[in-house]
């Protein structure tokens, strides 16, 4: 291989744009479904959508905006790559509003007892735990946010406990 042929190749395999008229090699097809088993998970917003909800005949919630989270859920508290995205309504509605207030305490916007003015604004990059649960819909299954977690609620994991020595006299 020719000198002048290895950056090529190199910036091949790296990451980089495309143009309309690029050559594509990946095989395609649909990338493989991850369904979490129940429990805790970290979680990030990657970001929302505002969105008008118009309900269908005989939903309990009228018609009033929403915020569609996209939630990247992490499967191990360490990892640094989400494993999944998971979309969130949130409803504006007074009905909601217990709704509400748990989303902002797990992101550690709301404090008990305190009236809260949501800032939308600082909700892309908010952290916290959520309760994942699988769900089936029309025979597939589905990962599903079934509530946020107050930050108070966080089962820390026990510190180890020390080493005991044992004692033998005349050893240091």
């Amino acid at each position: 291989m020719a000198f002048e042929e290895m950056g090529t190749i190199v910036n091949q395999n790296q990451e980089h744009e495309l143009d309309w008229n690029s050559t594509i090699t990946a095989e395609g097809g649909s990338r493989p479904r991850i369904i979490l088993p129940e429990g805790d998970y970290r979680f990030i917003i990657a970001g929302f959508d505002k969105q008008r909800y118009n309900p269908k005949p005989g939903s309990k919630i009228p018609a009033c905006w929403k915020a569609q989270l996209k939630v990247w859920i992490y499967e191990n508290p360490e990892d640094e790559e989400p494993v999944v995205e998971i979309p969130f309504n949130l409803y504006l509605h007074s009905t909601q509003e217990w709704a509400l207030a748990s989303f902002f305490l797990a992101i550690g916007q709301k404090k008990h007892g305190k009236p809260l003015r949501m800032n939308w604004q600082a909700v892309p990059g908010s952290t916290g735990m959520c309760h994942v649960k699988p769900r089936t819909y029309n025979d597939k299954e589905y990962n599903d946010i079934k509530y946020f977690i107050d930050p108070k609620d966080i089962k820390q994991p026990a510190p180890a406990a020390p080493a005991t020595a044992s004692f033998q006299a005349g050893t240091f």
